[in-house]
């Protein structure tokens, strides 16, 4: 059986003393962000279909992006996947500020 297949993620063990995101996650963003710039470029001579295709596939990368950002939250760093791509960046950033807001506000009504 494949390593991927048995859900380890290579990021983390017991001894570590930091978490690393997890590879997979943060690959299959990257990819998603590839494919919608390949269709863009695909489709700029294209059909509005096309070019709705295209726009689709990088909004399917920010929200990807987003839920590895929240996941991450409180400790978990920007995978390096995501370094130098605007869109990917904003949506990490995007999803672990607002889980840093959403644990705040559940603190200040819990305590």
């Amino acid at each position: 059986m494949i390593i991927a297949e048995q859900g380890l993620n290579f990021g983390q063990s017991a001894n570590d003393s930091f978490l690393l995101p997890d590879f997979n996650e943060a690959l299959e963003a990257r990819v998603r962000w590839a494919n919608a710039v390949i269709a863009k470029i695909a489709s700029t001579d294209g059909t509005a279909a096309a070019k709705e295709r295209a726009d689709d596939l990088g909004v399917e990368a920010y929200e990807a992006a987003y839920r590895i950002g929240a996941d991450a939250y409180p400790d978990v760093p920007m995978p390096l996947l995501f370094k130098g791509v605007p869109q990917l960046e904003a949506g990490w950033r995007s999803g672990f500020c607002d889980e840093a807001c959403d644990r705040a506000l559940c603190d200040a009504q819990l305590g």
